[in-house]
């Protein structure tokens, strides 16, 4: 959700950098949300063609561990920069985690819900029904706001 946002920030900082001799290459680091996938592709793209270095930027790219809180290690200082989603940015805002949303790299929520052969049309039907996720608070929150919604107990 962030890659925007992110490139948004090097930019800038790029911008800045620019004026630098080759010798004051500023260090970032970008904390991922996950593995390498197709949402970080001009990440590694901008790495491969040297562009960051060419902006006088140094730029780390970092994987998540076990647990991939990026929100909870950018606001640690432990990156400049990190990819998250809507519903862990919201989260993390309502907690308190002092991290500012810059960019979308989505511009629509990716998140769904599948089941096969259990009949579910609406989020009323959901109701009664074992639900799998991430494991996230907010998943519990916005399917239960969904279901009221929808007339559901």
């Amino acid at each position: 959700m962030l890659l925007l946002g992110v490139a948004l920030a090097v930019a800038c900082w790029a911008l800045v950098a620019a004026a630098l001799p080759a010798s004051a290459q500023r260090r970032a680091v970008l904390q991922l949300d996950w593995t390498p996938n197709t949402n970080h592709t001009g990440i590694y793209v901008a790495l491969d063609k040297g562009w960051y270095r060419e902006e006088g930027v140094d730029l780390q790219v970092v994987t998540p561990g076990t647990d991939p809180n990026t929100l909870v290690l950018v606001a640690a200082g432990r990156a400049q920069f990190g990819i998250s989603f809507q519903e862990h940015m919201t989260s993390a805002r309502t907690e308190g985690i002092p991290v500012v949303s810059v960019a979308a790299i989505i511009q629509h929520n990716t998140s769904g819900f599948a089941s096969i052969g259990k009949g579910i049309r609406s989020a009323r039907d959901f109701a009664g029904k074992r639900f799998g996720g991430w494991g996230f608070p907010m998943e519990r929150a916005i399917l239960k706001a969904m279901m009221e919604r929808d007339g559901a107990d």
